[in-house]
């Protein structure tokens, strides 16, 4: 098991222990004030904190990813509105900050996605939970949201990963891409783009390789590729 030593985080302990220094130094100066305690205990507190996160993550290589992901998403289903009243996944995303989607920036609803998703009308692909996938089929049919089981392009580069030896599977994963928009020397330049192992780890498409993205340009050119197989129908 690889264990991972986050400069982001160890920096702020550093810097609490060295201020647990200057407050006990403090403390003896102003004998023990109410003040020179209290700042001395919150700083404690907060290199506390710090180590703690530390060691939770010592084994993710990206302990924000990490953090992101342990959050529950929650998803309701409304005939005017998607809500995600907990946040979205991804920061990124206009959709983290509103928490909502109304029905009719709806462009179309996606079931080649795994989780479900819709696609809105900046051309953002917003994943939902499976959970709710009979509730927004069901919205899609009440107000006439074209459903597609379109390919998730992702899922095929995945298959043509770094690593793999070239098979049938892969060979067939090439022709796919084709068929989507994608040729071979884009899919190169792709995997090329992500050498650090993003890719390595998407085993059901887009929404596994997001959740190893940070950079919201990237976010938004992922998008693009994700999308080259799209036309819209509204």
């Amino acid at each position: 098991m690889k264990i991972y030593l986050h400069k982001r985080l160890l920096f702020p302990i550093l810097a609490m222990l060295a201020l647990c220094i200057f407050c006990w130094y403090l403390m003896q100066d102003e004998h023990y004030s109410f003040k020179s305690i209290f700042c001395f205990c919150c700083v404690v507190v907060l290199a506390v904190v710090f180590c703690i996160m530390l060691w939770k993550y010592r084994t993710h290589q990206n302990w924000e990813i990490a953090l992101v992901n342990s959050r529950k998403v929650v998803v309701e289903v409304r005939d005017d509105a998607i809500l995600f009243p907990n946040g979205y996944y991804f920061r990124q995303s206009p959709v983290y900050k509103s928490r909502q989607i109304n029905a009719a920036d709806i462009n179309e609803i996606w079931t080649g996605t795994y989780p479900i998703s819709v696609i809105t009308g900046n051309r953002e692909v917003i994943f939902l939970d499976e959970e709710v996938r009979e509730s927004i089929l069901l919205l899609g049919s009440k107000r006439g949201i074209p459903i597609s089981d379109r390919t998730d392009v992702w899922a095929w580069i995945a298959e043509t990963n770094i690593g793999k030896e070239y098979t049938e599977e892969t060979a067939k994963a090439y022709e796919m891409l084709a068929a989507n928009g994608i040729e071979r020397d884009e899919v190169k330049v792709i995997k090329r783009r992500f050498l650090l192992g993003y890719l390595m780890d998407v085993d059901t498409g887009m929404f596994d390789y997001l959740r190893n993205v940070m950079e919201e340009t990237t976010y938004w050119w992922a998008m693009e590729i994700a999308l080259r197989n799209y036309t819209s129908k509204k």
